[in-house]
């Protein structure tokens, strides 16, 4: 009897010290505390991950925070995954919110565990570099955010290949910075290339094929080729009327731009109605104070400037505002982009004072958001400067 005791002793003895050697923490030797920790961090994540999807920001950002400070305690392999998950999810929430400063700083957290963990030339860092790449880009630092995709692609073709599933993404955030340098024809070429790869590896009907029609559909919406445009538009439609539920949320961006196509066109009883289908699918999913909301709000604002029914137009942008605000708070770049399209508006009523007032609060948000050299807040300067002339003249 006491021979298989010790035989017993001896593997638990050897079973700890393999566990230390390779940091591995069995379930075996987890105390309750320390298992009831890691489930807390883990549901803290989830419910993250559940009101990011829903629009609600500020409830995500804090189920994100508290899941880190439990997963900060913990070391060891698996607390570092469980820590580069969280931050990414952070990042994502804070990008969402248009705190790109705080979302930088997750994402170089990720990006030094990871390299650390996995390996500065791992896949792993190849996909947060291109992460962060995508962070410098909204920020308007566009060449720094070349940088990092491009060496995203680098680190990827000389792991597993350049044509692999995962480069595409990359190749997709890259052709998107091209469309607003106004590189068309670079940016072209490389939506091609990832919308090949997708189609190599999901089919023509895939959901992200869909979304990638999308971007080439943005591309020609660009150069104003609008006939072109509307094309991939409907294509990415119908890949979804095929695949999801009639109220399914993704049918929004598709709407969204079928309908912008429409009011360049000039059809703007078309654009009002799928606008406000749009509305309509994101209310029954999420209620009436979704981010997206607001979009679609500007949007129909849009056809009413165009139609020069001001009045109308400053209803659905002042909506939007209010919407956008309770979902974003005050000075998210998106507010500053509803606030430029009343400032328009107001310009059109020759109220230039009201203007004046839309574009200076504009003005501090993209500043703050995007620095002073951002297209956007020079494009902010330029009209402040048009509009001081009228209010001189008076």
């Amino acid at each position: 009897m006491q021979n298989v005791v010790n035989a017993l002793m001896v593997k638990i003895y050897v079973l700890v010290i393999l566990c230390i050697i390779f940091n591995v923490t069995s379930p075996a030797f987890i105390s309750h505390a320390e298992q009831h920790e890691i489930e807390a961090s883990s549901l803290l994540n989830r419910k993250a991950i559940h009101f990011y999807k829903v629009g609600d920001y500020s409830k995500a950002l804090s189920y994100a925070q508290q899941a880190l400070i439990i997963v900060q305690k913990k070391s060891g392999r698996k607390a570092t995954i469980d820590r580069i998950d969280i931050l990414n999810n952070t990042a994502l929430i804070q990008e969402a919110i248009g705190n790109y400063k705080d979302a930088e700083l997750a994402l170089n957290k990720v990006l030094d565990a990871i390299e650390k963990t996995f390996g500065a030339n791992s896949v792993k860092a190849a996909t947060s570099l291109s992460s962060l790449g995508r962070i410098y880009k909204f920020q308007g630092r566009y060449e720094e955010a070349k940088i990092n995709y491009y060496k995203s692609l680098d680190i990827i073709a000389n792991a597993i290949g350049s044509n692999s599933i995962v480069s595409a993404p990359t190749l997709i955030r890259l052709g998107s910075l091209y469309i607003d340098l106004g590189n068309y024809d670079e940016a072209e070429q490389l939506l091609v290339k990832g919308l090949n790869i997708y189609i190599k590896y999901y089919g023509e009907s895939h959901i992200l094929v869909a979304d990638i029609f999308g971007n080439i559909g943005f591309l020609y919406e660009k150069q104003k080729k609008y006939n072109l445009s509307e094309d991939y538009y409907l294509r990415a439609y119908k890949i979804k009327k095929d695949t999801l539920p009639e109220d399914h949320p993704s049918f929004v961006e598709s709407l969204n731009n079928i309908a912008s196509i429409k009011r360049l066109q000039g059809n703007y009883r078309k654009s009002i109605e799928l606008n406000k289908r749009a509305i309509s699918i994101l209310k029954s999913n999420f209620g009436d104070n979704h981010p997206d909301i607001a979009t679609c709000l500007n949007d129909i604002a849009l056809v009413y400037i165009d139609e020069k029914r001001y009045d109308d137009a400053i209803s659905y942008l002042s909506e939007s505002l209010v919407v956008i605000e309770t979902s974003y708070g005050v000075n998210h770049p998106y507010v500053a982009n509803v606030l430029t399209n009343l400032a328009k508006t107001y310009f059109q009523l020759t109220k230039y004072e009201e203007s004046k007032k839309l574009y200076k609060r504009a003005l501090e948000i993209c500043k703050k958001s995007y620095g002073r050299d951002h297209k956007e807040t020079k494009y902010i300067y330029q009209k402040l400067d048009e509009l001081q002339i009228y209010i001189d003249k008076r």
